[in-house]
């Protein structure tokens, strides 16, 4: 488990007038603080030949930000949960795959219609084939399933990857070819949470 604590922090202060005119500026503002806690395990089984492990962690934070002088409390809380699983021989083919979810929720003390609350999704997939001596092939391939909530309809995102490695110089040298998102599939996508303006 760990914290932060910030005194005087530099946030940001909005004042709008009554022609919409806004100007933005940055002044210290009241502590913020997060913390964040987390659990995990793993385990090998043996009669499977695999090795399962799972871990949750919880973050929350508050800070604030000024909108026409009035304090705007920022309060977030994100919750992950992690589950995955890999084979436990891994001298020709190691495989891994696993699946994560996130809750994540803002909320504002004013403009109280821009609160969120969503959901992410991740499931990844990993496997390398030692097919020749010091010779491996590595297929990695990652889908995330984004909040609709925050997100929009259908804003999910993949990436698939592949490459070759090859060890050299008794394995202190690698000639490593990558091919980078090979159904040219992947976007970024971010999400600001933090209001400055008045509606």
């Amino acid at each position: 488990m760990a914290g932060t604590y910030t005194r005087d922090p530099i946030v940001s202060s909005s004042t709008s007038d009554e022609r919409l005119r806004q100007v933005i500026q940055w002044v210290n503002g009241k502590e913020g603080w997060t913390t964040t806690g987390s659990v995990g395990f793993d385990s090998p089984i043996r009669s499977l030949g695999i090795k399962v492990a799972a871990s949750n962690s919880l973050t929350y934070s508050e800070s604030v930000a000024y909108l026409n002088s009035a304090a705007n409390l920022n309060r977030r809380i994100r919750n992950r949960l992690q589950l995955s699983v890999s084979n436990r021989s891994i001298d020709i083919i190691d495989v891994e795959s696993s699946i994560e979810a996130s809750y994540n929720r803002n909320a504002y003390s004013l403009n109280r219609q821009f609160n969120q609350s969503y959901v992410n999704g991740t499931l990844s997939g990993r496997a390398t084939w030692h097919f020749a001596a010091n010779t491996s092939l590595e297929l990695d391939a990652t889908y995330r399933i984004l909040g609709q909530n925050a997100f929009g309809p259908m804003q999910n995102i993949l990436q698939s990857d592949i490459a070759v490695s090859y060890l050299l110089l008794r394995g202190d040298g690698e000639i490593h070819l990558e091919l980078k998102d090979i159904f040219n599939e992947n976007l970024h996508a971010a999400i600001t949470s933090d209001v400055t303006f008045i509606e």
